[in-house]
């Protein structure tokens, strides 16, 4: 209803109880440029002309308010090492929403998936969390797979009795011959 309005935006930082000018923001926009994690309420004001500097002749809109949530706090984990063919399990917090991406084309939106690991299966694990109010951050986790040893033990062999042979094994780190009747000892990898 104004011929020649004027316009100012305010802000409060009481939670609209009292208002301030913000300085040079007198246009029917305004270009919110916080950044802080916090509340924030503003209102524009107009009146006709000069009598904007009247607060008795401003009418002002309604109060916008505008919250800035921080980024969630996510964490992920795993289970690893563990053995080829072992469960491993992905562990994250920290939010309502996950995406899960990971090596040979991985993906989940479950929070804590897990499945059979392969080898192929090591590597960098990341999950995008997102939490109630939409925002989000991404974490990652590293899994290590340990393939299935390739045993390989000596060959057949003929002997005499009371002759002594030595059995070789390789593939391994820990070894436990079977049956252990004869052996020196079943523990090592030539016994």
């Amino acid at each position: 209803g104004f011929i020649a309005p004027t316009f100012q935006w305010q802000e409060s930082v009481n939670n609209g109880l009292s208002w301030k000018d913000i300085p040079e923001a007198n246009t029917t926009g305004y270009l919110f440029n916080q950044t802080a994690v916090g509340t924030y309420k503003y209102r524009l004001s107009a009146a006709e002309g000069a009598n904007i500097f009247i607060s008795n002749c401003r009418v002002a809109s309604n109060a916008v308010t505008i919250t800035i949530h921080s980024l969630p706090m996510v964490t992920a984990s795993n289970n690893s090492p563990v053995c080829e063919n072992a469960n491993l399990q992905l562990v994250a917090t920290g939010g309502i929403g996950f995406n899960w991406t990971g090596p040979s084309g991985f993906s989940s939106t479950l929070a804590n998936p897990s499945f059979t690991a392969l080898p192929i299966a090591s590597g960098e694990y990341n999950v995008l969390v997102t939490d109630s109010f939409g925002c989000s951050n991404t974490v990652s986790t590293t899994a290590f797979i340990n393939p299935k040893p390739t045993a390989v033990v000596s060959a057949n062999q003929n002997f005499c009795e009371g002759d002594t042979i030595t059995l070789t094994a390789s593939g391994g780190n820990v070894y436990v011959w079977s049956p252990a009747a004869g052996l020196s000892d079943i523990n090592t990898a030539n016994p």
